[in-house]
Formats: C-alpha cells, structure tokens, sequence
C-alpha cells in the first residue's frame, strides 16, 4: 500500500485518472468494513425507543445496573488513515459523504453495544417512572381517605376524691367476696373427708374456681354488642348478682335456723349425706351453688362498675394511626423512588449526549484529515 502511495503521488493527473479508484470501489471498500460489527447491535443503537406502552406498576430498574452502563467508557476508535486517503485522491471534494457514513459506522462498531444499552436502559427508566407515578398517585388518594390519628373524644369529669375512695371501696368489696367464697369451697373440701382434701393447701388452690367466673363474667363484655357494653351488660351482671344474693339469704335462713350451731355442726350439716334427708341434700347443695354464683357475680359487677367510673373520668384520647404511618411510608419510598429514577434518567440522557458528541468529533476529525488531503493531492 505505501508503494502503490508512492507511484501515485509521483504520477501526472493523467496517470493518476487512469488509477483512480472508482465510486464502486470506495463503496465496496466502505461496506465490506461496515459488515463486521454484529448488525443486530448497530439495528438497535439506530432504532428510537419503543412507545411507553403497558408500563409496569411500579418500577424493576435495578440502580447497580443503570449506574454501570452510565459509568462505562466511550471508545473513541482510531481513523482510518487508508480509507481517507483512497476516497481524498479518488473522489476528492465529493467524498465527503463517503467520509461521514463511513466513520459514523466505525464509531458504532465500537459503541454500538453502548449506545444501545443506554437507549434501552432509557426506554425501561421513563417506562418505570410511569409505573412509580401510577404507584404514588394511588397510594397518596389511599393517604388523604385516612385519618391521620386515632380520637376517642369523650365527655370527661374530673377525678374526685370520692371517685377515688368509691373504686377502693368496690375493691376492696370484690376481693372480699372472692375470698369468702374460696373460704367456703375449702372448708366444705377440708370437712368432707375425702382423701386427698386433708391438706389445708389443696383445698384452697381447688376453690379458685370463684375468681375465673369473676373474670369470666367481667370479660365476656367484650363480646357484647358496643351498644350494650357500658349500660346493658354491667346492668344485667348486677341484676343477677342481687337475685343470687336474695336466694342465699333465704336459703340461709332456711338450713340454719339457729343461730346456736357451731361450725363444726354446720359443716357437717351439709357434708354429712347419711343424716340428712334427700331434700336436705338438695338444698345444701343449691345453697353452695348459688353461693359461689352470687359471689361471682357481685364480684365482675364491682369490676364492671369500676370500669365505667374510671372511662367516665377518661381524657380524650389521640394517638397516630398506625394505617396512616404505613401508607405515609408507602407514599415516601414511592417518592424516593421517582426521584431515583429521574436521576438515572438524567445520568443516561447525559452519557447520550456524551456518546453523540464524541461521534460529531469523531466524524468531524475524520473530515479535517480528509480535507486536508484532498488539498494535498489537489491538482496545482
């Protein structure tokens, strides 16, 4: 190639005309080099970018990825002196066009592959951001239909000292009545004589029966219809409590007429089965029954009550709604996320601009050295 330079360089026109490299020449010359880069890369770095169509909701985009192809180099490839020389001396001015499509396909042989990942990369990141928008407005109506905080606003009286002393006295009452009926239960078990009861301590554990009902009673409010919760249901527990009560004062009154009996008598009385009559079984039974039912009643009847004095003096109440939080938070990643991504969109958008430029220099280049030679070799 440097003698067939030489022997051109040296020659007249006329003998440079006869060994002009024709148009198809330079043509062939141009296409057979364009051929080596993978034609499915240098289709898609030309094709624009598809329409936004069918977003996702949300957004896939992975940063690490879209931050890699932003950060990699450009490839400024090398001109080819050869090929500016053969079209400078063959087609002189008029192969400037040769020129420019020549080395705009050498620059996407080497970028190629760059540029269409930039521009695919874009296509996904203004796909995703309208998947991120799509999110965001969603979550944000979702946001402004719910309340912000939890109210329980109330009608509240001050606490008084009586308010005060009346809960300690139906404590005090309710433990009271608890303990009695534990303490019957137990002195019933101890003066039975069935094996096993003759320690104090097992019977006592054995009658803890009364408190679970009292429990029970006071929590089986939960369950109740709210409408019936602070009037309906306390109501009814006391009503019960107090025909209980009634029922054991009679049945007192009828199995122990006389005050006279020491308790020995009294609970053998009730324990004895062999002297007493079936009626008398039966009654001694319906008086320990109705006993511990009333004890339990009147007991979850202080607690109720104990209740609803203390929610009469309640303050109002205002605490963050925890719903309020997560959707706040939703609405929050969704926003860091737009933000996310027109950033990214920004650095590819960037390193677009960065790629078309360096090609307008490239080719720019290329265009000055081809110039430069069509002078040279221009006839004087």
């Amino acid at each position: 190639m440097k003698n067939d330079k030489t022997s051109i360089n040296n020659a007249d026109p006329s003998v440079a005309r006869n060994h002009e490299i024709t148009s198809q020449t330079v043509e062939d010359a141009g296409l057979k080099r364009s051929t080596a880069p993978d034609q499915l890369e240098l289709a898609s770095m030309l094709t624009p970018p598809s329409p936004l169509e069918e977003a996702p909701y949300g957004s896939t985009i992975s940063v690490a990825e879209a931050l890699a192809v932003a950060g990699e180099q450009i490839n400024i490839p090398q001109i080819d002196e050869t090929y500016l020389y053969n079209v400078a001396v063959g087609k002189g001015p008029a192969g400037e066009s040769d020129i420019t499509d020549y080395h705009v396909r050498l620059f996407g042989q080497k970028n190629g592959e760059h540029m269409a990942k930039c521009r695919k990369l874009k296509s996904q990141i203004d796909m995703g951001m309208q998947g991120v928008g799509q999110q965001q407005k969603d979550t944000s109506h979702i946001l402004k239909q719910t309340p912000r905080y939890l109210e329980q606003m109330q009608q509240s009286t001050p606490w008084t000292r009586f308010s005060k002393i009346e809960i300690g006295v139906l404590l005090m009452v309710s433990c009271a009545l608890l303990a009695v009926g534990i303490n019957t239960i137990a002195q019933v078990l101890m003066a039975s004589g069935i094996r096993g009861f003759d320690n104090p301590w097992r019977c006592y554990v054995f009658s803890l029966i009364p408190i679970g009902l009292a429990f029970g009673l006071k929590y089986l409010r939960r369950s109740v219809p709210e409408q019936f919760r602070k009037r309906v249901y306390p109501t009814i527990i006391w009503t019960v409590g107090l025909f209980l009560g009634v029922l054991w004062a009679l049945l007192f009154a009828s199995i122990f007429p006389s005050i006279t009996q020491s308790v020995d008598q009294i609970i053998n009385s009730l324990s004895a089965n062999s002297t007493v009559s079936e009626s008398g079984t039966a009654v001694g039974i319906a008086f320990i029954l109705i006993s511990i039912l009333a004890e339990a009643c009147l007991a979850a009847g202080c607690w109720l009550t104990i209740e609803g004095i203390v929610e009469h003096h309640q303050s109002p109440i205002r605490i963050d709604n925890p719903a309020f939080k997560k959707v706040q938070s939703d609405v929050d990643f969704w926003t860091l996320r737009k933000y996310e991504l027109q950033e990214l969109s920004a650095k590819i958008e960037g390193k677009l601009h960065a790629l078309d430029e360096a090609k307008h220099r490239f080719v720019a280049q290329a265009a000055g050295k081809f110039y430069a030679l069509v002078y040279k070799h221009s006839p004087k």
